[in-house]
């Protein structure tokens, strides 16, 4: 698995740069890609279509090999929308109002 997420990350961006790790937990596969900060927006796409294309297509081989995947990009989060986001603590917004 790690293997083809690699060779279709390389093959996405042109350069061999990236790193893919994996993990295996309670016959859960994780693949983690770690792309250089340049290169984010390269691999999740457009509201993401990108990243969900290369999960569909590891799913299917996942399939057939009778496993469960899941794919994270370094420190994205879909839930967030954001690359940025999940490395860092919430921080609250403050109102003009009370900002007197």
């Amino acid at each position: 698995m790690k293997d083809c997420l690699a060779y279709i990350i390389n093959a996405i961006l042109g350069d061999k740069t990236t790193e893919v790790t994996e993990s295996n937990d309670q016959g859960v596969t994780t693949l983690t890609i770690l792309p250089q900060p340049q290169n984010f927006g390269k691999i999740i796409g457009k509201k993401g279509k990108i990243i969900n294309a290369i999960r569909k297509l590891l799913k299917v081989r996942a399939a057939k090999e009778n496993t469960k995947i899941f794919i994270k990009v370094g420190g994205y989060s879909e839930e967030k929308g954001s690359p940025f986001l999940t490395n860092f603590a919430e921080v609250p917004v403050i109102s003009s109002d009370s900002a007197e």
